[in-house]
């Protein structure tokens, strides 16, 4: 006959729950909040009636028109861009046995962790490389 004795634990709480919920609190707060701030004030006016008066003139106003192309072009470019090179990049690296993967899925971490002013510094010193790059640096 064997006793086998039976140790007293505590239990142990379950930070889970909590912390997703303060993560989903934080999300909220940084970036529902302002995306409806911006979805209201896009079809309201300074005197909170509604309209889309705001809209004519973003498509209207040649002082707006020429950022939006620019910026709508740069998106479907770059859109382009990652799914002509990183989706068949991604799949290789998943899915063969390709030579510098763990290179390649370094990189791609790095790019995560990077803070975006780098990048922000490097392209200003690919477009203009005669340029001062010491105002980038003032505001940190």
């Amino acid at each position: 006959m064997t006793i086998t004795a039976i140790a007293e634990t505590k239990p142990k709480i379950d930070w889970t729950k909590p912390v997703l919920a303060l993560f989903a609190v934080c999300l909220v707060l940084l970036i529902v909040l302002p995306l409806s701030w911006l979805a209201v004030y896009s079809v309201t006016d300074k005197a909170n009636h509604l309209t889309l008066r705001n809209f004519i003139t973003l498509f209207t106003d040649p002082d707006f028109l020429d950022p939006l192309l620019t910026t709508a072009i740069i998106a479907v470019t770059s859109a382009a861009i990652c799914c002509f090179v990183a989706a068949p990049m991604g799949w290789l690296v998943s899915r063969t046995d390709m030579p510098g993967r763990q290179f390649i899925r370094a990189l791609v971490t790095a790019s995560f962790v990077t803070p975006p002013f780098l990048g922000a510094v490097a392209w200003e010193l690919l477009a203009a490389p005669t340029a001062d790059c010491s105002t980038s640096f003032t505001a940190w």
